[in-house]
């Protein structure tokens, strides 16, 4: 058989005597690969609980959608509709008492989720006077 025909030996599978490849996985390369993957998730844990210990450790502002993102998983519900009874996501994270008006930015006291209907009534009540 032409040298170019035959197969090459591939880094980590030895030929077989008949020049075929041996059946079955590299475990080598699956450990390797399953301890890089443990590793990547290890650093994004550590890395979101650094975030987390930042927004209470540091005084500096910080991009409002993290904080956001972050908040957003502990309780979505809209404040204003869980008090006429019923259910719905709230979407937008609301000032309590406006920045404008001496509210703190990112004081978890001054923030609170409504839906769009309810965050909407509100600015428009703050608008007006």
């Amino acid at each position: 058989m032409p040298e170019q025909f035959q197969k090459k030996q591939k880094a980590g599978q030895p030929l077989k005597a008949d020049g075929q490849y041996e059946s079955g996985p590299n475990i080598y390369s699956h450990r390797r690969y399953r301890n890089w993957r443990k590793r990547i998730k290890l650093s994004q844990r550590v890395l979101d609980e650094i975030k987390v210990h930042k927004i209470y450790r540091e005084n500096k502002d910080i991009p409002f959608n993290e904080y956001n993102a972050f908040l957003k998983s502990d309780n979505p519900m809209c404040v204003e509709c869980l008090e006429e009874g019923h259910v719905k996501e709230g979407r937008v994270l609301d000032h309590i008492q406006p920045i404008e008006r001496g509210g703190e930015k990112y004081n978890e006291d001054n923030l609170q989720w409504l839906c769009d209907r309810h965050h909407n009534m509100k600015r428009a009540t703050e608008d007006k006077g």
